[in-house]
């Protein structure tokens, strides 16, 4: 995705890198991530609520 747009019309100057960004998620999510394990919730093992698209699947 592009922010050539943002730059031009808002002067938009990003503040990291988008791999400074993702290093910087990422030590965040390890210091946080105790108090993510003890939460229960939803993950990505569970399956989507599908609707129409699991009706038409079906039948394709």
């Amino acid at each position: 995705m592009s922010i050539e747009k943002a730059q031009r019309q808002l002067g938009f100057r990003p503040q990291h890198s988008n791999k400074d960004a993702l290093l910087r998620n990422f030590q965040w999510y390890i210091a946080h991530r105790d108090s993510f394990e003890k939460q229960s919730g939803v993950s990505h093992r569970v399956p989507w609520k599908q609707g129409a698209l699991g009706l038409a699947k079906l039948f394709f």
